[in-house]
């Protein structure tokens, strides 16, 4: 159950015209249907930020507020320091890392 709740966390997307959390659907990608905001509904179709696939098989929408933790690479559940955040570059923003 605990991994249920990691992938729920991982899937978090955000509407561009509200800012209100949705969820990845990959079935939903591979058909080739939009996400869409559970508030804005059909006008507010969700550009999906960057994903990363991890080793694991995990896969980790890079929000803005993205932190990565020590279970995203091994099979531990410490969630007390992440070992990796999304970053704006400090002189240029719009480009982001890790």
């Amino acid at each position: 159950m605990a991994q249920s709740f990691l992938q729920a966390r991982d899937s978090i997307i955000y509407c561009s015209n509200c800012s209100r959390q949705n969820f990845y659907d990959g079935q939903k990608l591979q058909s080739g249907r939009p996400h869409i905001c559970w508030r804005c509904g059909p006008k507010s179709a969700i550009q999906l930020p960057i994903r990363m696939r991890i080793e694991l098989g995990v896969i980790v929408m890079l929000n803005y507020n993205t932190k990565l933790y020590p279970h995203h690479f091994v099979e531990t559940h410490h969630f007390e320091k992440p070992i990796g955040e999304v970053i704006r570059h400090p002189q240029g923003p719009n480009i982001w890392g890790i």
